[in-house]
């Protein structure tokens, strides 16, 4: 009774026992464990819902969002680069090359692949506002970066082909047409085109300074036999002479009046001589027509050979003509000094001088020197109308 007394005592004196301390002290400590348990009990209960479709559903974080991680080179050139492509689509192309030119700037230099591909890009931006210069150069780093890359082979193609530099069209159309398998129809189009272009040119300049020649005469005689008609070709004796049409009647009234004139003044001398005469016998008249007769002839005879003597002496006088000369090579086939023969005919202003212009102007044309042959073909065609 005493001990209970004295314990009683000391409590009532505000002094605890040590279990009552330590019921005290744990008693929150495990409530707030216990509570801590079961709110985060809760929460994953929370977290593991899902959705109507079955998935987990997305908790709404109540919590500020996190920064996003720290991007590499990579990642940002490429973000440009889709930049860009989005600025191309809209047409705005001074924007879409300056997110292309960020992006290589950016891009680190070991992604060579992707360094060709921003190159590219930038190239087709300029060759929508058709700075070619720039595309020849963006498509050759693009090509340096990666050597087989068609689209930038053909790209700076059409580039060359706008700058007039054909060959180096030609070269990388080609590259592009290998790498391609011939598979794509736009390159081989652009091939096609290029070399009909510089076919043609090479062929202007060939033409403009090739050195005129004659054909071989196997095509002259073919191209002549298809003209049945033509004076050229016909022989020298079936030629007309341009001046038997004009001089042809003053030369044979001549050669008949002088047979009347003739006999004219025999018959006069013959009278003047018989007047003295008052008798004749028909023997004697028809000897003297006899011979006057025989008078007639002789003069006649040496009238003729007088004629053929001056004509002799005037051909053996003067030179052979030149178109003479000319249609004599013409028919031995040696046409080489066809052309020379023909102009010494019409400086000489000869009568063959119109022949001659339009055979000199056939050989000019023979020979490809048509801005020579063609207008004395149509003078020569005047002339004939006239």
């Amino acid at each position: 009774m005493a001990s209970n007394a004295g314990s009683s005592e000391n409590v009532s004196e505000g002094s605890w026992p040590k279990w009552m301390l330590a019921v005290a002290v744990g008693a929150p400590v495990a409530l707030g464990i216990a509570g801590a348990i079961y709110y985060s009990k809760k929460k994953s209960k929370v977290s593991e819902r899902k959705d109507p479709e079955g998935g987990p559903t997305e908790e709404k974080s109540t919590t500020e969002p996190s920064p996003p991680p720290e991007l590499s080179p990579s990642a940002k050139a490429q973000a440009e680069k889709n930049k860009g492509n989005k600025y191309f689509k809209g047409a705005k192309y001074e924007s879409a090359i300056k997110c292309y030119t960020e992006a290589i700037t950016i891009c680190p230099p070991e992604n060579a692949k992707e360094l060709s591909t921003f190159y590219q890009n930038r190239a087709a931006a300029h060759e929508q506002l058709k700075n070619y210069s720039a595309v020849i150069e963006d498509c050759t780093k693009a090509l340096e970066y990666n050597a087989q890359y068609p689209k930038a082979l053909f790209r700076r193609a059409k580039a060359y082909e706008k700058t007039g530099e054909k060959m180096k069209c030609l070269e990388d159309v080609t590259a592009t047409c290998i790498l391609e398998g011939f598979q794509n129809q736009n390159s081989m189009l652009l091939a096609d085109k290029v070399l009909k272009e510089m076919g043609k040119e090479k062929a202007e300049k060939k033409y403009q300074s090739r050195v005129p020649a004659m054909p071989s005469k196997q095509f002259i005689k073919s191209y002549f036999s298809s003209f049945s008609q033509d004076i050229i070709s016909q022989p020298f004796e079936e030629i007309p002479d341009p001046e038997t049409k004009t001089e042809t009647q003053p030369e044979t009234q001549p050669d008949t009046e002088t047979v009347p004139k003739t006999e004219d003044a025999t018959e006069e001398e013959t009278q003047a001589e018989t007047e003295g005469e008052t008798e004749g016998t028909t023997e004697t008249e028809t000897v003297n027509s006899a011979d006057v007769e025989e008078i007639v002839e002789t003069k006649k005879v040496e009238i003729l050979d007088d004629e053929d003597k001056d004509k002799d002496e005037t051909e053996e006088t003067r030179p052979e003509s030149g178109y003479i000369k000319a249609k004599k090579l013409f028919d031995q086939a040696d046409y080489e000094d066809i052309i020379a023969e023909c102009t010494k005919e019409m400086e000489s202003q000869g009568k063959y001088a119109d022949t001659a212009m339009l055979m000199r102007a056939t050989f000019y044309m023979l020979k490809g020197q048509i801005d020579l042959g063609r207008p004395e073909i149509g003078r020569a065609s005047c002339r004939e109308r006239v």
